[in-house]
Formats: structure tokens, C-alpha cells, sequence
């Protein structure tokens, strides 16, 4: 988002500081649902985070280093035999089908949102409803399903956390994440909440909020849920500790924070007393990065619906014994399978995190080391007085670094044999002026338009699982397999080695890395995995599988406690490619280069999937694309691809392109500038 430049990885460092705070919440937040049958009128709103330009928070997973070598200080690419790709579906029968997508989001929110990122979580506790439930976030929308898939609640996310929606004066809401906790049987939705001003500019202030379910009802589909929120702007306001972000040189109107700092990407995870929530700070308005912060709260007392809680902040983190990339960063939390709690020293959390990314300071795009974080007497959040330690540790590790981005069929042409119509209209004059042009464009000024790529994410830890005594996570990486470089998942099983006692436990130097290995596909790419296991140490790893020869599709793999086991399964293969404003020139939020060079697309793709362990199975969510609309319908249909009663009017003077009638089996299946879907199934390891 930010003139194609990239966060600078601040390498003035103190030790961890820890701050207490009380987390005060905010009762009744907004059961309402949005209705579908009044969905907005088609329009060509773009959501305030894919708009922004120069002057933007974070540029999340668009690395500097995509692919750019092949070595860095000796740590090599490393080659990779492939995985078979099985042509059969791994999930449970009646128990696979398609989630949230780009048409829920637009028709519910009015605007268009790339990626979607995927918060799901699942249960089939008997107190959670007949026959259990899967709950799924995405930006923007939530849901709540059966586990045969029928939807019992849809509205956006908004509206979920008791704000309005965004068109309505709204903050932008993102990076949604969803767990589910067995001992409790609370649910609890994450996400981070930045606030507009009257003019539609970011004010600054952003906070990550909390919802969780009423203990009185464990079905999330009509419980009333309790928000909390942590201010993560730390610049002194509202209580947040000061950690002196950069301000903005150029503040815009409604600006009233431009010395703010922005709690990105956060993730969660839970031991048996303990909450946490993890995020990267970055200046808001300028270059910069500060560390990965964690926030610890006491479980119990979300889930109980206290109305204030205790919580812990550590800032400033810094993985020990590393020497190359020792800034914290991405440091994910680990979820554990049912109540399988680590309870040694107070009860522990454990956290994995990598180091090639450059807000760790590593300037190189590749490591050999992975981090390992332990938070130790986490029982201590259940009093007034929380007294947590945090310690961690480098590990060394397999050879990963910042992938490529992902071809799908046609990246870099514009092949009239496949469907791509969004791609297309921008091409042709009169659909560019029919469709998407601004008032007085005659013609995209950046054409001619390509099919795009998908960006791979930029090596950052993703989903962490405690089981069986270890910990659990994997990564996206650049490899080579059958001799082209591409990106694939690099995955770790950690053992690690606690040492001290009582509360003070900390992470030892026995900690070791004890299996690894790659996913990779010869002629395809797999991006964004999460894994999740059992508590004997079987499980599944979803991930998006996409190609030169294959559309992009949700796909999985069956894991063991050695690591994956078989071949790829395809979850749900792609029917199309994926066809959304943030692969094009003309929806660029970067500027023209100085000559008046097309400005680079950023092409997105989900920040990160889902997995989550249920009762011995595990529930998967990849973002893939399920429709393939030719140019001819997406015009007859102003972009809807199906036949929908709340069709909007062809505009005036629309030129008439050839092509088939809408496909009656394709119902909801896109939005005029974008086409994204999301799958979930169920997998028995």
C-alpha cells in the first residue's frame, strides 16, 4: 500500500517490557443480521484499506524480497521432491461445502474487500447446538453454519461487533480470527477495528477487538456476544503504553492521531488460563517497525463475561540467541487440541514464530532458524495480579526464505480462451466506460491488463498447534521442485525443553526442532498452510494449490506426528481463476512510477487459512475460486454471473457483448470486481 516500498525493521531494542492493564468491556454487542434480500445497489466501492495510497497502514504480506535470490549468507533454496496430487476429495461425506464469499461481502457490506482472510472455528459439542456448529470470519462478513453446510446466520462483521456498518460511518474492521474453547465453551472472534473520520481518512486509533459468547449460550448462531477492546495505538492515548511510532510528515484531514502506531495482523491462541492475542506494530502513517506485541488475558474471565479483565502487554520482543533477524515478528499462539493443556510451571503457552521476513531485521529474505516463546504461570491471569514470564529461543531449522508470487493459468497474458472478465472489460473501451470508469475516463490509462498472479505471503509463521508435547507450524517458502523455483510450505514440529520451576519456567537450550520437511507440487504452487492435530498427533494441513495448469483450489494433506502422510488431496478444486480488482493496473493503491509507469499491482490472496481440531477431526477453510463467467455473461448480469432477483440495470448506452446465458447451477456466484469464494470441510486423520 505504500509506494511499493517496504517496512524497515527498527533494530534499536530494549529488553521485554511488560505493562498490566484492565480490559474493560462493552455489553451487548449487535446480534443483528443483515439481510441479503436488501442488498445495495451494484457500485464500484472499493473498501478503505484496498484504496489507500502512499499515506496507508501496514502493507501486509507484500515483501520487497519475493523471489529476489535464490541465496542469501548461505542459506541456499533448497530442492524439493514433490507430492503426488491425489484427483479425489480427503473430506467426510455431506460435510464439504462452500463458505463466505466475495458475493456475500458485497451484497451485505456495499463495498469490495480483497483478500478475505479466513477466521473458522468448529464444534461438535453437544452444548453448541444439534449436531454442532462451524463458525467462519472473513473481511467482512460472518456466519454460522450446521456442519452439513446450511448457513443459520449471516451479517457482517460490523454489525457482529455492535458497530455500524462502514458505509453507514463505521470503522473498517480486519484480520479476523475465530477459536472455540472446550473447557469453557465460550466462542471467541478477534479482530483489529480501525476508526475513519467524517471525511473517510483513518483517524489513527485502532484497537483489537474481542467478542465471546454469553455463558448462558454456547450456540453461536443466537447467542448474544460481549465485546472487548484493547487499544493497540500506543501512543500514549487512552491509556496505551508510548512506543513513539514515527508520525505521518503529511498529516490528511481527520488525522488526529498521526503519531499512532497500527496492532496488525493479530492472532490468537489459548492454554487453560490464558487468552493471548498477538500483534505486529508498525507506524500507521509511515515506514517503520517496532516488534511483534502479546497480549495475555485471562480465559476464564472472558468466558465467564467479567465486566472488567486483568491483561498483560509485552512490547519490544526480541528473540534470544539470535544473531540475523532477532526482532519479533508474526509470533503466533498456539491453540491445543480439547482441554490438552500444557500444565507444567503454571500453565504454559506456547508461540512459534520465523525470522526471514525484514521486520525481524533480516535483510536477506532467508533464514535457517525458527523462534520458540513460552509464556510460564499463566494461572496467575485468574488473579488481580498477573505475574507471567515470557522467554523464548532460536532454534535452528530447515532452509526457507520469501516465496515468489503464484502463477495461475495465463499469469502474463491475456488468453481470449480462458475467462477473465474483469481483466477483460478494463481492455475494451466501451465495456471499461460502460462498467468501471470513473466520470470522464474514456479508457483504463494503464492498459493493456494481464491475467494476474497471487501473491504467496512472505515466510511469517502461520498457525501454531500444541499436541502430544509439541509444538506444531508451518510456513510459506520459496523452493525448487522438478527444477523451477515456485513457493511451497515449509512445516516444523518443535520439542521443546522448559527448564526452572513453579512459575518461572523458561525455555531451555534442549528446545530443538525434531521433525521438518517441505510441501511442494511439480508445476503448481501451495500457499498459506494451517495445521492443526489431534491429541495423539495426527491432523490435516490445508492450503490453497494453484498453477500454470490448475485454477486456484482448496487442498489439504493428512499429517502424522512425522510429519504429512500421502498425497495432496484436492478439497474443492477451482473451476476459474481468480479475477479481482487487486490484480489489475487500474485498482493499483500504488502511484504511477516517475515517468508515468503503470503503477504495480498487488495481487491478493488470503493473509492465512484455517484449521481447527473438533473432537478427534479436523475443520479446514482455504480460499479458492469456485465460478468461471465468461466476459459475455458478467456484462448481461452487471457482474453477478447467476441469476439473481436483485439484479441491478444494465447503465445507459451498455454495449452488447456475445455469450451464453447465465448458468442456473452458478447461483451467487461473483461480484462485478471480484470473485473470491472460501471452502470448509471436515477431515477424520
Amino acid at each position: 500500500m505504500r509506494s511499493n516500498s517496504v517496512w524497515k525493521a527498527v533494530l534499536a531494542l530494549s529488553l521485554v517490557a511488560a505493562a498490566a492493564a484492565t480490559l474493560v468491556s462493552v455489553a451487548g454487542a449487535s446480534g443483528l443480521q443483515s439481510s441479503a434480500t436488501s442488498a445495495l445497489p451494484e457500485s464500484n466501492v472499493i473498501d478503505p484499506l484496498s484504496r489507500q495510497g502512499e499515506e496507508s497502514p501496514a502493507n501486509r504480506s507484500d515483501s520487497e524480497l519475493h523471489g529476489k535470490s535464490k541465496k542469501h549468507n548461505g542459506v541456499a533454496t533448497p530442492v524439493v521432491s514433490p507430492t503426488a496430487v491425489a484427483p479425489t476429495s480427503n473430506a467426510v461425506t455431506g460435510q464439504s461445502f462452500e463458505g463466505l464469499s466475495m458475493w456475500d461481502q458485497r451484497t451485505l457490506n456495499g463495498f469490495y474487500l480483497e483478500p478475505p482472510d479466513q477466521g473458522m472455528c468448529a464444534s461438535t459439542d453437544a452444548s453448541v447446538g444439534a449436531g454442532g456448529r462451524v463458525v467462519e470470519a472473513v473481511n467482512d462478513v460472518f456466519a454460522v453454519y450446521n456442519t452439513a453446510g446450511a448457513t443459520l446466520k449471516e451479517q457482517t462483521l460490523n454489525r457482529l461487533f455492535g458497530y455500524p456498518d462502514l458505509l453507514a460511518g463505521g470503522p473498517e474492521l480486519t484480520d479476523p480470527s475465530c477459536y472455540y474453547d472446550s473447557e469453557t465453551g465460550a466462542w471467541f472472534i478477534v479482530v483489529l477495528t480501525l476508526e475513519l473520520g467524517n471525511q473517510g481518512n483513518f483517524t489513527g486509533q485502532n484497537h483489537v477487538d474481542i467478542v465471546v459468547s454469553n455463558p448462558s449460550n454456547h450456540d453461536p448462531s443466537t447467542t448474544t456476544w460481549k465485546r472487548y477492546t484493547i487499544d493497540t495505538t500506543d501512543n500514549g492515548n487512552n491509556g496505551s503504553p508510548n512506543h513513539h511510532c514515527a508520525p505521518d510528515p503529511n498529516p490528511k484531514p481527520d488525522e488526529t492521531m498521526p503519531d499512532a502506531c497500527i496492532g496488525d495482523y493479530p492472532h490468537i491462541g489459548a492454554d487453560h488460563y490464558g487468552f493471548y492475542v498477538t500483534t505486529n506494530e508498525y507506524p500507521f502513517f509511515t515506514d517503520g517497525f517496532n516488534s511483534a506485541q502479546i497480549y495475555a488475558l485471562s480465559k476464564h474471565k472472558l468466558a465467564a463475561n467479567a465486566s472488567s479483565v486483568p491483561w498483560v502487554q509485552f512490547a519490544n520482543t526480541k528473540l534470544a540467541t539470535e544473531k540475523r533477524g532477532p526482532v519479533g515478528f508474526t509470533i503466533w499462539p498456539a491453540e491445543v487440541p480439547g482441554t490438552a493443556y500444557d500444565e507444567d510451571n503454571n500453565g504454559t503457552e506456547f508461540f512459534l514464530s520465523s525470522d526471514a521476513a525484514e521486520e525481524s531485521g533480516n535483510v536477506t529474505g532467508s533464514s535457517d532458524t525458527i523462534g520458540l516463546w513460552a509464556i510460564t504461570n499463566s494461572k496467575s491471569l485468574d488473579s488481580d495480579h498477573p505475574d507471567l514470564n515470557l522467554s523464548s529461543r532460536a532454534l535452528s531449522s530447515e532452509a526457507y526464505g520469501v516465496p515468489p508470487h503464484s502463477d495461475q493459468p495465463g499469469t502474463g497474458t491475456q488468453n481470449p480462451a480462458l475467462n477473465w472478465p474483469l481483466g477483460q472489460c478494463l481492455n475494451i473501451d466501451a465495456c471499461f466506460v460502460s462498467f468501471l470508469s470513473a466520470p470522464n475516463e474514456t479508457a483504463d490509462p494503464f492498459k493493456p491488463e494481464v491475467i494476474g498472479e497471487l501473491d504467496s505471503n512472505d515466510s511469517r509463521m502461520q498457525q501454531v498447534y500444541y499436541a502430544n508435547g509439541k509444538v506444531w507450524g508451518a510456513l510459506d517458502t520459496r523452493m525448487t521442485v522438478a527444477g523451477n523455483e515456485q513457493a511451497g510450505i515449509a512445516w516444523f514440529i518443535v520439542k521443546p525443553d522448559m527448564i526452572g520451576g513453579g512459575g518461572g519456567g523458561k525455555v531451555g537450550p534442549q528446545s530443538a526442532v525434531v521433525n521438518q520437511g517441505y510441501v511442494g507440487v511439480a508445476g503448481a504452487n501451495v500457499t498459506y498452510p494451517a495445521v492443526a492435530v489431534t491429541s495423539a498427533g495426527r491432523g490435516a494441513m490445508a492450503f490453497t494449490l494453484v498453477g500454470p495448469t490448475t485454477f486456484p483450489s482448496a487442498a489439504d494433506v493428512l499429517f502424522g506426528n512425522s510429519g504429512p502422510t500421502g498425497s495432496i488431496f484436492q478439497t474443492a478444486p477451482g473451476l476459474g481463476l481468480q479475477d479481482g480488482f487487486s490484480e489489475y493496473k487500474y485498482y493499483s493503491p500504488f502511484p504511477p512510477g516517475p515517468n508515468g509507469e503503470a503503477p504495480p499491482p498487488r495481487p491478493r490472496w488470503g493473509d492465512y487459512g484455517a484449521a481447527d481440531e473438533d473432537n478427534g477431526t479436523i475443520w479446514i477453510a482455504s480460499e479458492e475460486i469456485h465460478n468461471n463467467c465468461s466476459l459475455g455473461v458478467w456484462a448481461a448480469t452487471v457482474g453477478h454471473c447467476g441469476p439473481q432477483a436483485d439484479r441491478s440495470p444494465l447503465p445507459v448506452g451498455t454495449v452488447t457483448f456475445a455469450g451464453t446465458p447465465p448458468n442456473p447451477m452458478q447461483p451467487e456466484a461473483r461480484r462485478l470486481l471480484g470473485n473470491w469464494n472460501t471452502h470448509i470441510a471436515r477431515i477424520a486423520p
